[in-house]
């Protein structure tokens, strides 16, 4: 296995010991509000927030929060900014307009609003860089959601879209400042969405689809070098709840073997340096708070790699799951 890493949503695990899975405490999520990069900003606030101002957000983040990184800590920029659609109806049924690193494609036919985003992406990474390296100066940056693939793996036309945007992006230098980017294999279908009519639970099927949006997610997020051509190193991130209100299982627990077999995806690329297992609550008190099933997190990763490891045995048996999710269905 890589460098696996454990990450909260802006704070450092108090509780939360993984060591026995080498699994260490050293990365961070930093929320987009951090960045004036949240929820509440519209385009043109987004595109007009000037460097000063983000410069001054972030430093009142870090003081409000107390984050301290260590060495070589990985800090994860995750901006996702959002505002309430004024105007939802039929043609636009959205709650919320969201324009995330994934969503740059869906600017594709206004050319200069694109560039004006991700311009004001750089903006951040750069401001993020500079201040964080002062005060931090061997902290590595990711940046979260490229490439957020499709749930079943499939290249329709919105994941194609989508790509369009990421190599705008690519050929804007969005991605030049970041030390990885940070494809997201969030499961977004579980056990709960395979049951056959006998009653039976289809984990090939369940592992076809996610194995195919783990393969989708890695070799496409390998496109999108920096300007100059180099490639960029690959942190993917992992959680262990489904996350997907259209599915039956969202919120609960993924199956311990589909973390296993994306797991044994990872080991095929070379450009995956660092993985991180994403959580937003630490306790069982709050999981349930926010509505997700509560687990423990050494007994369930005991089950992914099992109580002394992935033996030779299961090994085999994990990289042929991985194989065969190649295949289509």
């Amino acid at each position: 296995m890589r460098d696996l890493r454990f990450s909260l949503q802006g704070r450092y695990p108090s509780v939360v010991d993984l060591s026995e899975f080498r699994i260490r405490n050293t990365a961070v999520t930093m929320h987009g509000s951090a960045l004036l990069a949240g929820a509440g900003i519209t385009e043109r606030e987004f595109i007009g927030s000037e460097p000063d101002a983000i410069s001054e957000r972030l430093c009142s983040y870090l003081d409000h929060t107390g984050l301290h990184p260590g060495r070589n800590h990985l800090i994860i920029l995750d901006m996702e900014p959002n505002y309430p659609n004024p105007n939802p109806g039929p043609n636009d049924p959205r709650e919320r307009i969201s324009f995330p690193p994934a969503g740059l494609g869906r600017c594709e036919g206004d050319p200069t609003l694109q560039a004006a985003l991700i311009q004001a992406y750089i903006t951040r990474i750069n401001v993020a860089r500079e201040v964080l390296r002062e005060k931090w100066p061997t902290i590595r940056l990711g940046l979260y959601g490229v490439v957020v693939p499709d749930g079943q793996g499939e290249a329709d036309d919105v994941f194609q879209q989508r790509m369009r945007g990421y190599c705008r992006g690519r050929d804007l230098g969005m991605f030049d400042a970041v030390d990885y980017l940070v494809p997201v294999l969030y499961n977004r279908f579980g056990p709960s969405d395979v049951v056959l009519p006998s009653g039976d639970i289809d984990l090939d099927r369940l592992h076809r689809w996610i194995g195919r949006a783990t393969h989708q997610a890695m070799s496409n997020s390998q496109r999108l070098t920096r300007r100059n051509g180099r490639r960029i190193p690959l942190a993917p991130v992992l959680t262990f709840w489904v996350a997907n209100r259209p599915s039956d299982h969202n919120d609960k627990v993924v199956a311990p073997e589909t973390m296993s077999v994306q797991l044994e995806i990872l080991q095929e690329y070379r450009s995956v340096k660092t993985i991180v297992f994403w959580s937003g609550p630490e306790t069982s008190a709050e999981m349930q708070e926010s509505g997700r099933e509560p687990l423990d997190f050494n007994a369930f990763l005991a089950q992914v790699f099992g109580e002394e490891g992935i033996g030779e045995e299961r090994e085999a048996e994990m990289t042929a799951i991985a194989h065969r999710s190649r295949v289509p269905r």
